[in-house]
């Protein structure tokens, strides 16, 4: 399995505390600082409590990841909490490619 960061993001965070969040990822990135492990780059997970909230974290995400010219190397996913939910395992979108669902097996 391909390492990953799990973030659960509630539908009341403010919009600058998830920019904040992001920037220190990518920050944390961009720096070298996941380089020392010697494994690949960890996906980003992000669940988030309903669509609005989702679609809000997805904007900022590229906006974030593309101010640090990251966009090919970290790739950030995203579900809600009524897919977790469900009984379908496949619940994660990738913020590029929106159409496929994913389980986290396959990411």
């Amino acid at each position: 399995m391909h390492p990953f960061f799990f973030d659960v993001v509630s539908k009341d965070t403010p919009p600058s505390a998830i920019n904040r969040r992001l920037v220190n990822y990518m920050e944390f990135f961009d720096d070298g600082s996941w380089d020392v492990t010697g494994s690949d780059s960890p996906k980003l997970l992000f669940l988030l409590e309903n669509p609005a909230a989702e679609n809000r974290l997805r904007r900022a995400a590229h906006a974030v990841r593309s101010r640090f010219d990251l966009d090919d190397e970290i790739e950030v996913y995203t579900a809600t909490a009524e897919n977790l939910m469900g009984e379908d395992s496949v619940i994660w979108s990738n913020i590029d490619e929106l159409s496929e669902l994913l389980s986290l097996d396959e990411l």
